[in-house]
């Protein structure tokens, strides 16, 4: 005879633990870069991919355009570095033996110190396959004849300025027919850098299907431009930033040459470095008038 649970009673019932899913964290080997690209990761210690780097490379390789938001020191060079190297190494694996060299890959970049940071990650993360992928930067004080004799051999990547690469492809020294990725790092800067022109010629000079990755520190209208001039329903990645611990301020010092103050703190507003309000003190009433009519040619209230 079953026993009759009174209403005060609740019926026993098993506890069993109940497991969190696990979150399975990225690793090196698991984005399907190739054994020599991994090489040249261990050698820089890198033991596992940031957060940047576990999402955007996976996209990449899958052809998606990817336009990431992701701020300095996240990795994000090497976010894009390695679906680069890993598709040039798939093409020549793909190609004929002597076959005609091609430049598949444009890297554009603001500024010549950028240009030179992405060209040394190329040769880090390429270290073990050198000989396969030879890549060029135009951003350095040479002369046009220079330029064109480093373009000649058609190398698989070029690293420029907007303004650089234009130049180079409007006379015929760097051509674009054969390329099938470009990178616009820095996205939200390059025009400040009074580069819309340029970016506006290199547009249309590309061939069809070329994949594009943006990599900006910030989403403002001027992304947006970028975005419509080169992207196809790029992929989204917004990686906000964890908020740093422990109490007080924080002090950052630059030191720059007087002509170069107006434009650090024009960069600094203009990308919203500094979130909320903000106080800045001058030498003198005259150059806060000064500070205050160079804002205003930016649409920077003050």
């Amino acid at each position: 005879m079953k026993r009759k649970i009174d209403q005060t009673e609740e019926p026993e019932v098993a506890a069993t633990p109940t497991k969190k899913p696990s979150e399975t964290k990225a690793t090196w080997d698991n984005l399907g870069l190739s054994p020599r690209l991994l090489q040249g990761v261990a050698q820089l210690n890198w033991h596992n991919p940031t957060d940047i780097q576990a999402k955007a490379v996976p996209l990449a390789l899958e052809g998606r355009d990817i336009l990431a938001k992701s701020g300095t020191g996240t990795g994000k060079t090497a976010a894009y570095v390695l679906p680069v190297l890993e598709k040039v190494l798939q093409r020549k694996e793909k190609e004929a033996k002597g076959a005609a060299a091609a430049t598949s890959v444009l890297m554009l970049v603001p500024t010549r110190e950028l240009a030179d940071q992405v060209h040394r990650s190329i040769e880090s993360l390429a270290a073990f396959c050198a000989k396969d992928i030879q890549a060029v930067k135009l951003t350095d004080k040479v002369s046009t004849t220079v330029q064109r004799a480093l373009l000649s051999a058609n190398p698989d990547i070029v690293i420029s300025t907007p303004a650089r690469a234009w130049d180079n492809v409007s006379s015929s020294a760097l051509s674009l027919a054969n390329l099938t990725h470009l990178v616009l790092d820095e996205a939200d800067l390059v025009l400040s850098y009074g580069y819309k022109e340029d970016l506006q010629n290199v547009a249309r000079s590309l061939p069809k299907g070329v994949q594009t990755i943006l990599m900006s520190a910030t989403l403002t209208p001027e992304v947006d431009t970028v975005k419509g001039l080169f992207c196809r329903n790029p992929a989204l990645l917004d990686l906000e930033q964890p908020e740093a611990e422990g109490d007080g301020i924080t002090q950052f010092v630059v030191k720059c040459a007087e002509d170069e103050k107006f434009l650090l703190i024009y960069v600094i507003f203009k990308l919203k470095l500094i979130q909320g309000k903000a106080l800045v003190f001058c030498h003198d009433v005259d150059r806060s008038y000064k500070l205050k009519l160079y804002f205003e040619q930016f649409g920077i209230r003050s």
